[in-house]
């Protein structure tokens, strides 16, 4: 029997890429950490899954080879 999911969280773009960039601020960084964690850990309880959703580019931080794209 195939299992269809009506709910999923979506976590598009929370990578490691963004703390290499130039433009990067780490102002709300530890709050909005600890809020992702707490709605993951809440979500998993619930067996709604998370996805996540990476950009990637051919270089740079957000490229596979820099280690930071997922």
């Amino acid at each position: 029997m195939t299992k269809t999911i009506k709910t999923v969280h979506l976590a598009i773009d929370i990578q490691q890429s963004f703390l290499h960039m130039p433009y990067w601020q780490n102002d709300d960084l530890e709050i909005f950490k600890a809020n992702e964690i707490k709605l993951i850990n809440g979500l998993d309880k619930l067996n709604i899954p998370t996805i996540g959703i990476f950009h990637i580019e051919e270089q740079g931080p957000f490229s596979k080879a820099s280690g930071h794209a997922v």
